[in-house]
């Protein structure tokens, strides 16, 4: 997208019909709250499940990739850069798993404080590299490490980690490929075209 060359700053905040119908939904869903029991539900799930996993930071790991794999992706009408948060339900069955979860996992999952909101990402290092590239650049990272080390063994664990949630993110960026390319058969032209885009990049883009 391009602007016109003007002194005059209101043209850059004047929203297009597509920003503002992208701004009310933003603000309904703020209103109305989110739903997101769908990724808690697949968080205790996992904890559950790795409890023979001797190291925190690899259920962690573990965790953030079956979060990724058990999100239901969704695609606004108007949406270019797609990922938001679904806003999914649980069913009835879902929902007392839910409850029971809670009552017996729940408590027994480590604190994360401050590694969701006080953190800053190497977003550059990841658009650079891609997941590929990370992989690569883990590999080469694990490599001189002795396990027999306590040290590297922590680093190890840590780099595990890493790599498995990567396998999240690939899969969910797959799951939303899929998602926009079905729906294009249904769409207009033009936004069947945005869609079979929106495609192209999700299976390009995270892996590099």
């Amino acid at each position: 997208m391009s602007y016109p060359a003007t002194d005059d700053l209101s043209l850059l905040t004047e929203a297009t019909p597509r920003i503002a119908r992208l701004r009310e939904h933003a603000l309904a869903i703020a209103h109305r709250g989110q739903d997101r029991r769908e990724g808690d539900l697949a968080a205790l799930r996992s904890w559950r499940s790795s409890s023979a996993e001797q190291s925190h930071l690899v259920r962690r790991g573990l965790m953030a990739r079956d979060i990724l794999c058990a999100l239901t992706p969704v695609i606004g009408d108007d949406e270019l850069i797609v990922g938001n948060w679904a806003n999914r339900p649980l069913n009835a069955e879902e929902a007392q798993e839910f409850d029971f979860l809670q009552r017996e996992v729940a408590p027994a999952m480590s604190r994360v404080d401050g590694q969701r909101s006080h953190m800053s990402i190497d977003y550059e290092c990841l658009l650079r590299e891609g997941v590929h590239g990370l992989r690569a650049l883990i590999a080469r990272y694990r490599e001189p490490l002795d396990l027999a080390r306590a040290e590297d063994q922590q680093q190890d664990d840590f780099y595990r980690a890493c790599l498995v949630a990567l396998d999240g993110m690939t899969t969910l960026a797959e799951k939303y490929a899929d998602l926009a390319e079905q729906s294009a058969h249904d769409a207009d032209p033009a936004r069947a075209e945005e869609l079979r885009e929106i495609a192209r990049l999700c299976r390009a883009v995270p892996a590099g």
